[in-house]
């Protein structure tokens, strides 16, 4: 029998994703620099359930993004550039 899929499959305010895979996982790492905690990430087995692992900033000095010359220019958002290392 086939699962039905509903939208969206993490719940509450988690803006541009950005999918990994690795051996085992799927991760997702989402945006949330407007609130703490920023840069979620969450893992699945199979696309299905998502997990939470972990906030990536958690310290409201390491947040405000006015202060970057970058990001000033669009209001103090930018969106992140995610990268992966699996060794």
């Amino acid at each position: 029998m086939r699962k039905k899929l509903t939208n969206p499959i993490i719940t509450g305010f988690n803006p541009d994703p950005v999918i990994f895979h690795d051996d085992e996982k799927y991760y997702i790492v989402v945006s949330t620099f407007e609130w703490l905690p920023g840069i979620r990430v969450y893992s699945s087995t199979n696309l299905y359930k998502w997990h939470y692992e972990t906030s990536i900033l958690t310290d409201s000095t390491l947040i405000n993004l006015r202060e970057i010359p970058e990001a000033a220019q669009f209001g103090g958002h930018l969106l992140p550039i995610t990268t992966v290392n699996i060794t």
